[in-house]
């Protein structure tokens, strides 16, 4: 079994213990399955992911799960385990930070990459800006311009279709809750860069 490509929404957030001292987090995630129109929903299968105790990681992956956020989780910080379920009595698989097993390594709890599916939606939009740069009635020339077009109210469902949120559409950028008004920053500066390699 390998971490989900596609994202995850997250379940649950809970302390734990291991080694009945060391404190760490446990986070109960659900996979998401993307469609061919790049649409997403829900598996009924649930992930199991653990890190050592970590106030700002606790505070991000609690935003996410109430802003309902897609968390896209680095499958090479992972190590794969099994540990004894004693409700069930059986062996459960999670995936387990690789800072337990490396003292060295520094967790980046606020790491700007754009996930895989957002960049894919922004080579959706390239290639309907190389055929269609009249929106509403308005030329409009460079890509990152025509994004914010339709973000700024040139297409009523761009939200729903950008975060699978459309109780956001009709807002501008700036009435987004900030989390996801900063991933729009990011997704804006990938735009301009899949632009500038065009040129």
């Amino acid at each position: 079994m390998e971490i989900n490509k596609n994202g995850y929404c997250i379940e649950d957030i809970h302390p734990g213990t291991q080694n009945s001292e060391d404190q760490i987090v446990i986070v109960l995630a659900n996979p998401v399955k993307v469609s061919d129109s790049l649409t997403f929903r829900l598996t009924t299968q649930r992930d199991i992911f653990i890190f050592p105790h970590n106030e700002t990681l606790i505070h991000n992956l609690v935003q996410m799960a109430e802003n309902e956020m897609i968390w896209y989780p680095k499958a090479q910080e992972f190590k794969e385990e099994y540990m004894r379920n004693l409700s069930k009595n059986e062996r459960t698989l999670v995936y387990k930070h690789l800072s337990f097993f490396d003292e060295d390594f520094v967790f980046n709890s606020n790491s700007n990459e754009l996930n895989n599916f957002m960049k894919s939606k922004a080579q959706e939009l390239k290639r309907q800006h190389s055929t269609k740069q009249f929106l509403n009635g308005f030329w409009v020339e460079t890509f990152k311009g025509y994004v914010e077009s339709l973000a700024e109210g040139g297409d009523e469902n761009f939200w729903g279709w950008l975060f699978n949120r459309p109780d956001f559409n009709g807002l501008m950028p700036y009435e987004l809750p900030s989390v996801y008004e900063e991933e729009y920053q990011d997704f804006l500066d990938y735009c301009k860069i899949l632009e500038e390699d065009s040129l």
